[in-house]
């Protein structure tokens, strides 16, 4: 499954809920303020119960808009560009979008 967020952790809930449902092998891509969550957010740290088997991706451009680089993101947390975020739109069934 590939989780898509869209919502600034300190905004939302979205995070927090997406969290309570995501399973080994799926995929959270972290796409317009959501992207704020790949610098430093303390409710990532879920991954490591994971064991690496739950892949983080952020879009680029966003991060770009927000002022935000890759340096800025965790380090298990892959930039990806436009192209890549429909390759993985692609790869993944069913696609679950939070608000």
């Amino acid at each position: 499954m590939l989780h898509i967020l869209n919502k600034s952790a300190s905004n939302s809930t979205a995070l927090q809920t997406c969290l309570q449902f995501v399973q080994k092998n799926d995929a959270i891509i972290l796409i317009e303020n959501a992207v704020f969550a790949a610098h430093q957010c303390p409710q990532l740290t879920w991954r490591e119960s994971f064991g690496g088997e739950v892949k983080v991706y952020v879009l680029q451009e966003d991060l770009a808009a927000r002022g935000l680089t890759e340096s800025d993101c965790l380090e298990f947390i892959e930039v990806i560009d436009y192209q890549g975020f429909v390759e993985l739109v692609c790869q993944h069934k069913p696609i679950k979008s939070w608000f």
